[in-house]
């Protein structure tokens, strides 16, 4: 999910900073860019279902380290990207089945439509443009009814405040914006419309105008649907964000041969294949010469299985000392993730990332190092697991500042084990290819490049050309993947507890904040051996599922 930084995306932001300086003071389009930061400006808004409309620049997304679809910012606490419609289907699947996995999965705060606008040549600024169309209903047949999941505390007010700001220079015919209401359980967003326009030219001094759903401005060239998600980045100073992709397969069930092919080649090549899990992009702050270090999706291809280890180390290096006190929390969450994981039969995780995110800011480090210290004092004082608490208590509370946080990204390929079904016996031709024509009476989709199935039309439902080898258990290439992480968790804590106990005793001394590691807690880590079995015991053959 998060961009890599070689990556074109930021070829965009400069273009976009270059297309900001032309905007001249006073101008209704430098003045859009304070949208939603003034209380007295939203409190004098009223709701309307008719307006002029005014333009919500949209930026880049910089925090972005890996994944391939573009992510745009929202507003400070929220983003959005282009829409998968199995990943909107796994977000409900997941409220109504998977409660616990909530607190290791973005909020998901609904769908938005997007049309896509032309404008003038000549015009250099890559600025993004919404038009919000909160009539009471869409026309028929013009968007699908789309469901939401529970709110996002803080985040859709976050939402509605941007939407009902008001646009100063702007005429509103004495006509407003109505607010977007809170997106409770199942809410409908037919009442929700929003549209992105976005080109590489757009226009940097603003002009109103309206238009409706069923895209008669001549100007939208196509539309699609964005998911609205929070910004797991957008109150920290120092974003550091490692994207690990997770599990031994990444194609889909409807994957084309030669996307399987194409995809089993690279996990072959990396550790996917020997890990369950690869880099897939890193940015993390150094304190010391106060700026990122990156590395790409490329450089992660390359890491060995064997320096796996020290390349996560590196992101828990602020250039000046290891973040060894983030090892015990982080390997609780883990744990605890893997046991939610666990219990979910018939789920796939193909393609998703696991996303580590802490502020690398001095400041926030050193007030969670405190609360850590304490929660290790009381540990080995009374035995007791106070880091975890019960599983999926401890993720989805309050977050502690300068925590790492661990999330699970882009569900584009994931089956929640009922939303496919396996082809007849009679068109085995169908697995391995040999068929260009798909069965009488159904239909094709297809989800992206490298992606294409038949749908039943009777239950809606898509024929898996490639289906899971166990259906019945759960996604063990995922689960793989985290005993592996954890183990290189406990590898870099035990090498610098060692480092430190020889630091101490050939007195070369320890450095700034530095003292010496207890053995590390692994209470949990018998979740892994229940689902592989100890070494000696360990089926390899099960876990490209």
């Amino acid at each position: 999910m998060l961009l890599s930084p070689d990556d074109d995306e930021d070829e965009d932001e400069q273009k976009y900073e270059r297309g900001r300086q032309q905007v001249r003071p006073g101008d209704p389009s430098d003045q859009l860019a304070r949208i939603g930061q003034s209380d007295d400006d939203r409190d004098a808004l009223a709701s309307s279902s008719e307006l002029h409309l005014p333009h919500i620049p949209l930026r880049p997304f910089r925090n972005q380290v890996g994944g391939h679809s573009a992510i745009y910012k929202f507003t400070k606490r929220a983003v959005c990207k282009p829409l998968v419609s199995r990943e909107n289907l796994f977000y409900e699947s997941v409220e109504r089945e998977a409660p616990p996995l909530l607190g290791f999965i973005p909020r998901y705060l609904g769908v938005m439509l997007v049309s896509y606008r032309r404008v003038p040549k000549g015009v250099a600024d890559i600025m993004g443009i919404f038009e919000m169309d909160l009539d009471d209903s869409l026309p028929e047949g013009g968007t699908t009814q789309w469901q939401s999941m529970a709110p996002g505390h803080g985040l859709e007010k976050d939402v509605r405040r941007r939407s009902r700001s008001r646009s100063v220079g702007f005429p509103m015919s004495g006509k407003t914006l109505s607010p977007i209401r809170p997106l409770g359980p199942h809410s409908s967003l037919r009442s929700k419309q929003l549209r992105l326009s976005r080109s590489p030219r757009l226009n940097p001094y603003l002009q109103p105008h309206t238009s409706s759903a069923h895209g008669s401005d001549t100007g939208v060239t196509r539309q699609n649907h964005f998911i609205l998600m929070e910004d797991l980045t957008g109150r920290l100073k120092h974003s550091c964000v490692m994207d690990l992709k997770m599990g031994t397969r990444q194609y889909g069930m409807d994957a084309t041969p030669l996307k399987k092919k194409s995809q089993r080649k690279k996990c072959d090549r990396t550790t996917s294949r020997s890990l369950g899990v690869r880099v897939c992009g890193m940015q993390v702050w150094n304190h010391v010469t106060q700026s990122y270090a990156t590395q790409n999706k490329y450089a992660g291809r390359e890491v060995r299985p064997e320096e796996f280890a020290s390349v996560l180390s590196s992101f828990l290096f602020d250039g000046e000392r290891l973040l060894a006190y983030q090892i015990p929390v982080l390997l609780q969450k883990i744990y605890n993730l893997a046991k939610i994981i666990r219990r979910l039969n018939g789920y796939r995780f193909y393609g998703c990332s696991l996303l580590l995110i802490y502020d690398g800011d001095r400041e926030s480090q050193e007030a969670f190092q405190s609360y850590a210290d304490v929660q290790g004092r009381l540990r080995r004082s009374h035995s007791e697991d106070l880091l975890a608490g019960p599983v999926g208590k401890r993720s989805s509370g309050r977050r502690r500042r300068g925590e790492v946080n661990v999330r699970i990204v882009d569900f584009a390929h994931t089956t929640t084990g009922h939303d496919w079904k396996p082809y007849p016996p009679s068109m085995a031709n169908k697995i391995n290819g040999t068929s260009e024509r798909g069965m009488p009476g159904t239909e094709m989709t297809s989800s992206s490049k490298g992606y294409c199935a038949e749908v039943d039309p009777e239950t809606g439902l898509i024929y898996a050309r490639f289906p899971p080898h166990y259906p019945d258990q759960p996604d063990c290439g995922f689960l793989f993947g985290l005993k592996n992480l954890a183990l290189a968790l406990e590898q870099i804590w035990n090498e610098e507890r060692i480092r430190r106990i020889k630091a101490a005793r050939d007195k070369t001394g320890l450095g700034k904040d530095e003292w010496q590691l207890p053995p590390l807690p692994t209470d949990g880590k018998e979740i892994f051996d229940e689902v592989f079995g100890t070494e000696d015991e360990e089926d390899m053959g099960m876990i490209s599922t």
